[in-house]
């Protein structure tokens, strides 16, 4: 079995352009709401789009298994990857995120992908070792179809 995390840079656009999908961290609707309300703004889509994302993100939560919380240690974490990278705030939270996860498959012989079009977090997981899939290069659903069928 894989479990995918769905870092908000990409999850906006499954919401959006349908491209992308899994764990999230408890930070994904925040991020979520942040950033449509910054297209309404931005007058790149409408608010009536928004509130069907958000409903379409809403009905979909039940179907994220695991729902990354933020905690001190986490924060610690991420603290310490901001030392070592060149990552923002929320980045380093996403990647102290998957980093859990990475930890887990250890255990657990599962294999884990992260997917992310942050080009910064792409780099940073992929030189952790994390599989990564970024839905902005065009074979993202190739990708997760045959980890699904895999």
């Amino acid at each position: 079995m894989t479990i995918v995390h769905v870092e908000d840079s990409a999850l906006i656009k499954k919401y959006i352009q349908k491209i992308g999908s899994l764990s999230i961290s408890v930070l994904a609707a925040l991020e979520l709401k942040s950033a449509l309300t910054r297209l309404v703004k931005g007058g790149q889509i409408s608010e009536s789009e928004m509130r069907v994302a958000l409903t379409e993100f809403g009905s979909h939560r039940p179907f994220f298994s695991i729902m990354l919380s933020v905690d001190n240690l986490l924060m610690d974490e991420a603290g310490e990857l901001l030392e070592k990278s060149v990552l923002r705030t929320l980045g380093a939270i996403h990647f102290a995120s998957a980093l859990r996860l990475k930890t887990s498959a250890a255990r657990t012989n599962e294999s884990r992908v992260v997917v992310t079009s942050d080009l910064e977090l792409v780099s940073a997981w992929d030189e952790e070792g994390l599989v990564v899939i970024n839905p902005t290069n065009g074979v993202a659903l190739e990708q997760i179809r045959s980890l699904s069928s895999g």
